[in-house]
């Protein structure tokens, strides 16, 4: 069975409907081959993370304590978005106004 150019553009459109640019999938096939490796083997080390420390807020604890697998910043910065950063002393309602306005840019 032959594939025409039509079919290809077909496909193209379903699978863009299926997974936007903006989702976490299409980003991560954005990665080059070894930020990819990097995710995957964060990935890998993160499940076995998880799999060790399953009680109830026990990962979560490690995590806080910096004890835990960490994802390099470019790779979280393209899979996520830049990290913003909201002081500890912000009011509720400028933390929001920080938000917004980051995640406007």
């Amino acid at each position: 069975m032959r594939v025409t150019e039509r079919d290809k553009r077909r496909l193209d459109a379903i699978t863009t409907a299926i997974k936007p640019r903006t989702s976490l999938a299409a980003r991560i096939e954005s990665l080059t081959e070894t930020q990819r490796a990097a995710y995957e083997h964060w990935r890998q080390r993160q499940s076995e993370f998880l799999r060790q420390h399953p009680g109830d807020g026990e990962a979560y604890a490690w995590h806080l304590n910096g004890r835990a697998p960490r994802l390099s910043e470019r790779i979280k910065s393209i899979l996520f978005g830049a990290v913003v950063h909201i002081p500890s002393e912000a009011t509720e309602q400028d933390a929001a106004t920080t938000w917004t306005e980051a995640k406007e840019k």
